[in-house]
């Protein structure tokens, strides 16, 4: 089965929507917006933090049943609300119950949990706050998307790592491929929370800059799963349809309602664009992060048909990068290496992984646009890489952790 990506949306430090966030990898935008210092074990322990700036919740997502949501809610919604935009579909026209959402999340709305469980060891039961409470359940952001996009389907929260963002992904394919439903929304999204900075930072974890001060980010990513048979007959909100639910005399659908040869349908008659093909997206655990890195990466090359040697770029992050540089060394050593985005947005975990993914369809569809800046530099390699992505471009992203688990998912030019 043909599965496509059709929408994306993105909330990061660099920049809020697809073409400012793409416009930053480009030109390599900074992230940073403040440093923090905290007490870890009597001593003081530096980092830096990369925060979403001028996030407008109001003008961007003016449904007021969400003004009061946690802000990784509000991440989450922003982020789904242009996917589904890019998408073209219709909140008035699409039938819910075909309509599923997966949400991989980390840490959830741990500002919301730090201040109920505050409220009530100081104040006992009467200072136990249900508003606050509602968004410091781990589905709180699953439960908010599926009523404010009227998705009547199934709705899935997943709790991990990196990894867990392919993850939601591999499951909302599985929910796709199992005919459960038609379309799948997957998102994922972080807010930073001093103690989120202070618990890593006692583990000695977090991006590093190369400046020795780790680096913490926040944000949101989120992509649309179709079959590409429903994503190729689906008209968008300005389609030519007609009283009867065909098309008029100018457009391309017979009295049956089947599609000519020409098949695609946009705005104006020629279809809905697809953003990337979804080729595998596989997850899995092993005894050491090594076997579970080659163990995904293989797996993820014979779902997708394809061989080391046909992956022509690889963006990885995610906890492991030193693995995954000498896993891509030895089984994709045709490719070109791109850095995570981690690297400009900070350490952003599960919503991490799916800026990652965003990031990896501007590689699909631009490549030539986006390699000078993701890595290769204005040099002789940078024009090397250029024309060896040429036409077929097949991008794999791969993501470690620490609890021995990995992630790769490869997508291919539509």
């Amino acid at each position: 089965m043909n599965l496509v990506i059709t929408g994306t949306g993105v909330v990061s430090p660099v920049g809020i929507g697809k073409d400012a966030f793409q416009a930053s990898i480009i030109r390599g935008g900074a992230s940073v917006r403040g440093s923090a210092t905290q007490d870890v074990s009597r001593s003081k322990i530096g980092c830096r933090v990369a925060r979403v700036a001028d996030f407008d919740f109001g003008a961007l997502f003016p449904d007021r049943r969400f003004r009061r949501a946690a802000v990784s809610t509000q991440y989450a919604l922003v982020a789904a609300a242009q996917a589904l935009e890019e998408a073209g579909l219709d909140l008035s026209t699409y039938d819910g119950r075909r309509v599923g959402v997966v949400c991989g999340v980390t840490h959830g709305a741990l500002g919301y949990s730090c201040d109920f469980h505050k409220g009530f060891s100081t104040e006992g039961p009467l200072g136990a706050s249900p508003v606050l409470f509602s968004d410091s359940v781990l589905n709180a952001s699953t439960g908010a998307l599926s009523l404010a996009f009227g998705i009547k389907g199934p709705s899935h929260t997943l709790v991990g790592g990196p990894d867990v963002g392919v993850q939601a992904i591999e499951y909302g394919a599985e929910l796709v491929k199992g005919g459960k439903v038609d379309t799948c929304l997957v998102v994922s999204s972080e807010a930073l929370h001093e103690r989120i900075v202070e618990a890593y930072l006692k583990l000695g974890f977090g991006a590093d800059k190369g400046d020795g001060l780790p680096i913490f980010g926040e944000g949101a990513g989120a992509v649309v799963i179709e079959r590409g048979e429903v994503a190729e007959g689906r008209l968008d909100v300005e389609g030519r349809l007609d009283a009867e639910g065909r098309l008029d005399v100018e457009g391309r659908l017979n009295a049956e309602g089947r599609l000519n040869a020409e098949g695609r349908l946009n705005a104006e008659g020629r279809g809905v664009k697809v953003v990337a093909e979804l080729a595998s997206a596989i997850t899995m655990v092993a005894p050491e992060v090594d076997e579970a890195l080659r163990g995904v990466t293989g797996q993820a090359l014979k779902e997708a048909g394809l061989s080391g040697s046909d992956i022509t770029g690889v963006i990885s992050g995610g906890g492991s990068e030193g693995l995954e540089a000498g896993l891509i060394g030895d089984l994709l050593s045709e490719a070109m290496h791109f850095p995570s985005v981690t690297e400009l947005v900070g350490e952003a975990f599960c919503a991490g992984t799916l800026m990652n993914v965003v990031a990896a369809t501007f590689l699909v569809n631009e490549g030539p646009v986006v390699v000078e800046s993701l890595g290769a530099g204005p040099g002789t390699e940078g024009r090397q890489l250029a024309a060896t992505l040429g036409q077929e471009r097949n991008i794999l992203f791969l993501t470690g952790g620490h609890r021995k688990e990995a992630g790769c998912l490869i997508l291919k030019r539509p």
